[in-house]
């Protein structure tokens, strides 16, 4: 992932690019850290949506640091955000509950939590 992320940023593919997508890509803890460095930078402005799809191996601690990316953030342009079945639990439903009250999900039409069987009704309740 990190080198993937250099090379987007090198090409120029980054500052256009609208949709990211990763789909059973195993994106373990480093990874997650690599693609967050790179949403704090801002190195996607036009991104609308950012796909995280059946990749438990995220879990709990690839989205904390998602999230405390985004939190550093000025903006956020995303307005769909896709985490269906990436182990998430309490942890990451935190950091998600922060970015909405921190305002970074203005312009957020679909959320998709779908799939993360570790999330109770009380961690959305949260």
């Amino acid at each position: 992932v990190s080198d993937f992320m250099d090379a987007l940023e090198k090409s120029g593919c980054a500052q256009p690019l609208t949709a990211l997508s990763f789909v059973r890509c195993a994106i373990a803890v480093g990874d997650a850290r690599a693609l967050a460095d790179f949403l704090c930078w801002e190195g996607f402005p036009a991104l609308k949506t950012l796909r995280l799809v059946n990749d438990p191996s995220l879990a709990d601690a690839g989205m904390s640091t998602l999230a405390e990316a985004l939190l550093e953030t000025n903006h956020t342009n995303l307005s769909e955000l896709n985490l269906d079945d990436v182990r998430m639990g309490v942890k990451g439903m935190a950091g998600l509950a922060a970015l909405v009250f921190q305002g970074r999900f203005e312009r957020l039409k679909k959320l998709d939590l779908s799939g993360n069987e570790d999330v109770t009704n009380q961690d959305i309740i949260a």
